[in-house]
């Protein structure tokens, strides 16, 4: 009721400022690299959907992880903060269509047992990936409606794309998180971590999907900085959710403070830079094989 008056009382050009500045607090994810991003990774995978073999899924981690120039049949399909209920969304609607399909990479990030995109502040994001991959909300109330419309529209105005045969979704990277410190990314992702509700669920279920399809599903947990690990509760913590769910035969390669890897792997505290992409990806290859 107070709320009503106060508009009432209000001037029009103060009511529209006001609403100026609530718009700019909210980040749209409508610019032309990001949407271009997500219909590229689009492109390339329905292009090449009688080649995959190997299929990899979840958020940066996976998309800064997996180095596909001349690796034979390996897909990369990791789009930048996606959760479990996105990922699972994702493989349900095109496993049936990869005839040639034998396995499943899944990162596992420190953030990942709780993350759930349409909560956080990068949820709008999330238009773009049910436009281009026909994945719906996960909570639709959390939408606002005028928003998506607006990126939708964006949507539809992005240019046709013509890719190269050897693009399978990696593109070096060039921009890293160096302006953010090991103690606030850090921070952030202890809080996801530990996020109630949480949202093992899509995991399980994907679980039995890859299972029910007869193919092998396998779970990886990427190396990060020392600094970032030095900001976390230990390891067994951190990971305790994955580890006490009942995997079957699901593998996992953890390389989180692994020899294998050092700094100079790394282009942010918690993403592999190129160098790094292809010595984790030759990891996966042999672990696999």
């Amino acid at each position: 009721m107070l709320k009503k008056i106060i508009k009432v009382m209000l001037p029009k050009w103060i009511l529209d400022k006001i609403r100026s500045f609530k718009r700019r607090k909210v980040k749209l994810y409508m610019d032309d690299d990001f949407l271009s991003y997500v219909y590229k990774k689009k492109l390339g995978l329905e292009n090449n959907l009688e080649n995959i073999q190997t299929l990899a899924l979840r958020g940066s981690g996976a998309d800064y992880g997996v180095f596909t120039e001349g690796e034979e049949g390996i897909y990369n399909l990791g789009l930048t903060s996606t959760d479990l209920y996105v990922n699972f969304k994702l493989y349900e609607n095109y496993s049936k269509k990869m005839s040639k399909l034998e396995n499943v990479i899944y990162f596992w990030s420190v953030a990942a047992p709780g993350l759930s995109l349409v909560k956080i502040s990068e949820k709008y994001r999330l238009v773009a990936y049910k436009y281009f991959f026909n994945i719906p909300y996960q909570d639709d109330s959390l939408i606002d409606k005028r928003f998506e419309k607006k990126i939708q529209n964006r949507c539809r105005k992005i240019k046709p794309l013509e890719l190269k045969n050897e693009y399978f979704g990696y593109e070096k990277k060039h921009q890293f998180m160096s302006n953010i410190s090991a103690a606030q990314r850090a921070k952030t992702h202890a809080r996801e971590n530990q996020r109630e509700p949480n949202q093992l669920e899509w995991l399980i279920n994907l679980i039995e999907l890859v299972k029910k399809d007869e193919k092998q599903l396998y779970i990886v947990i990427p190396p990060v900085k020392k600094s970032y690990m030095d900001c976390l509760p230990n390891k067994s913590q951190l990971f305790e959710k994955l580890y006490s769910l009942d995997l079957g035969d699901v593998k996992i390669f953890d390389f989180y403070g692994s020899p294998i890897f050092d700094d100079s792997d790394l282009g942010d505290v918690d993403h592999v830079n190129e160098k790094g992409a292809k010595k984790l990806t030759n990891q996966l290859i042999k672990c696999i094989k």
